[in-house]
């Protein structure tokens, strides 16, 4: 009789795979394993806004002068003078902060794009792998070659396996730990990139707002009416003030979709870790084989585990061609 733990294993052999297709199917994963088509669009966005931004002093009075009203370095320089953290190097210190996290987001995107090229490869080492235990079984004199009549056996009187068979069914842990070792090198892969995408999030969020919300106070303060302005000073700091608002609206549109990412990566890693659980359960399984019905039963329920990973390659493979779209 199937014990509760036996029950368990029979529903994962079908039920992990298809989970894990339906994460990398997901909308939130559609093109990516942890970053969606939308996101890379909104990301690049971001970095494109973020290289516009002034890079030398030059950059900086192109950026800040008003047409028919400014014209020169000494005009721009002296509407910001006075003003802690938005004097023009603090300000190009200020731009350059957001620069060096835009360059961080192309390694980013190459190791999502290699995560791709890694799962169709483990993917098809999988499948590989299961194929040849499954033939291994196939060997046995208990089960045959006949794989639709295999199912027939499960409910079969118990008949203890030949030595000849034994020595088969021993091989074959060493086929199951293979394809451990490839879930858990990618899982591992998975998890190096999430916390890659991590640290990118939190620099977004722990100092790339902070600081800019300290410059919009900083204008704000002297752009009230109260506060004593020379008329062509206006310009600029106000002009100053809607390109660092807007810089915001990127910087927090940008850290929110992260967010999102992450939660999404952590369902991915997530079910990884499950199919590892499931080798080593299934392992197990195998090891305390005795009979062609526990034989007959493992094929059956392990092949179901195994036949889905040449879809998952091929899921695979079409989130690459979706990524390398947005390269360059």
């Amino acid at each position: 009789m199937d014990t509760d733990k036996d029950l368990e294993w029979q529903r994962q052999a079908k039920w992990l795979p298809e989970n894990l297709l339906k994460i990398m199917n997901s909308e939130m994963d559609t093109g990516a394993l942890t970053l969606s088509q939308a996101h890379v669009l909104t990301v690049q966005q971001y970095v494109r806004y973020v290289r516009s931004l002034p890079s030398s002093p030059n950059d900086l009075i192109r950026c800040l002068s008003v047409s028919g009203m400014l014209a020169d370095k000494a005009s721009v320089y002296s509407a910001l003078t006075g003003a802690p953290g938005l004097d023009p190097s603090s300000l190009l210190i200020f731009y350059r902060q957001f620069k060096e996290h835009a360059d961080s987001w192309e390694v980013l995107f190459a190791t999502n794009l290699r995560l791709t090229s890694d799962l169709i490869a483990a993917a098809s080492q999988i499948a590989r792998t299961g194929s040849d235990i499954l033939e291994a079984c196939a060997r046995t004199d208990a089960l045959g070659k006949r794989r639709d009549a295999w199912d027939s056996l499960q409910g079969g009187e118990l008949a203890l396996l030949s030595p000849a068979d034994r020595e088969i069914i021993s091989s074959l842990p060493a086929h199951v730990n293979s394809i451990k070792q490839y879930i858990t090198t990618y899982s591992l892969q998975v998890e190096r990139v999430r916390a890659d995408a991590s640290r990118f999030c939190d620099e977004a969020r722990t100092q790339l707002i902070p600081v800019t919300l300290s410059k919009l106070k900083e204008l704000a303060r002297h752009l009230r009416p109260s506060t004593k302005i020379a008329r062509l000073d206006m310009p600029v700091l106000s002009t100053l003030h809607q390109r660092t608002t807007s810089q915001l609206d990127h910087l927090q549109t940008l850290e929110r979709l992260l967010r999102e990412t992450l939660t999404a990566s952590s369902h991915f890693h997530s079910a990884w870790q499950s199919l590892s659980s499931y080798i080593d359960m299934s392992n197990e399984k195998l090891q305390q084989i005795t009979t062609g019905q526990q034989l007959a039963r493992f094929a059956i329920y392990f092949g179901q585990f195994l036949g889905l990973w040449g879809a998952i390659e091929q899921s695979a493979r079409e989130m690459k061609h979706k990524l390398t779209q947005f390269q360059g």
